[in-house]
């Protein structure tokens, strides 16, 4: 087995980071079927009606686990930033998915084999880097508090928690 690469640890700021990017080292840590499974599955049982066929979602703990960890993450970028999108990256082996998060759910591309197309991903992030803030998800109508905002409130929640303990 190979040795895992170190990587530096830097703590994610929920607050001014504008990608998740998550990492798995082996394809089969994807927690979604591919189209084509889903259709081969189809094809050996032509008859099933449409809501017996797979679902797009793999069964199992362990992706089961993977998805809650991917929505997790986009609950903490929607609670701590003004959002109305964001996208994340889902990295397993030599694989990828885009998913794209808005306040309703996510929608996820299909699986992009990165070693053989470089190109897509290559442009994914070209084109994240290039994006308006408002084309990253960021709320354009929210502006952050001034000093005197952020004292009143500090005031305020003190005096709160003070009456509490009265």
């Amino acid at each position: 087995v190979p040795a895992r690469p170190v990587i530096a640890e830097r703590k994610f700021d929920w607050g001014t980071d504008t990608l998740v990017v998550e990492f798995k080292y082996t394809s089969a840590d994807d927690p979604f079927h591919t189209r084509q499974t889903i259709l081969d599955e189809n094809r050996s049982n032509p008859q099933a009606p449409p809501d017996k066929w797979p679902s797009f979602e793999k069964p199992g703990n362990s992706h089961r686990k993977i998805r809650g960890q991917l929505a997790a993450y986009a609950r903490e970028m929607f609670n701590h930033q003004q959002r109305t999108h964001l996208f994340q990256l889902l990295v397993t082996g030599r694989y990828a998915r885009i998913i794209f998060w808005d306040h309703s759910g996510a929608i996820v591309s299909e699986r992009i084999d990165y070693v053989k197309t470089p190109d897509i991903l290559g442009e994914f992030f070209w084109r994240h880097n290039y994006m308006t803030p408002k084309a990253r998800g960021l709320d354009p109508t929210a502006v952050l508090a001034n000093e005197k905002e952020r004292e009143l409130f500090t005031t305020a929640i003190t005096n709160f928690v003070n009456n509490m303990n009265n």
